[in-house]
């Protein structure tokens, strides 16, 4: 078989265009995933038939775990932050305050550190 240039140079494109895609693929992943417990790099979640699996996408590490504890602690980081909101809507801002740190310290155990959910608890914060 022979290869001409045209075709080398179009192969290359699709190289750097798959390339390019699976890196804005992770970037996009970061904002929505949770830390590798080993290395800190952003999980992957796949459904599976007795739960959630998450991969590290850290090329070194690759540790695939049952996410299953970590989904139920973020629901209830969720859950405190959303207690935030409405203590600071009824009570006040010191109660809201506690809250929204501890629902920080958590989210901080389990989630990547670009993670949008951290991002929005510090924001509460840092408005009161």
């Amino acid at each position: 078989m022979f290869i001409t240039n045209t075709d080398a140079l179009n192969y290359k494109r699709i190289l750097i265009l798959s390339r390019s895609d699976e890196e804005m693929e992770s970037k996009r992943l970061c904002f929505s995933a949770f830390a590798c417990p080993q290395c800190k790099h952003a999980m992957k979640l796949s459904p599976v038939s007795d739960g959630v699996i998450g991969t590290c996408q850290n090329r070194e590490c690759n540790l695939e775990k049952n996410m299953l504890d970590e989904c139920r602690l973020a629901r209830e980081a969720e859950l405190l932050f959303v207690k935030g909101v409405r203590l600071l809507e009824r009570v006040g801002v010191k109660e809201a305050l506690d809250v929204f740190h501890e629902c920080l310290r958590r989210r901080k155990i389990l989630l990547h550190a670009y993670n949008k959910d951290l991002a929005e608890t510090h924001d509460a914060i840092a408005r009161y």
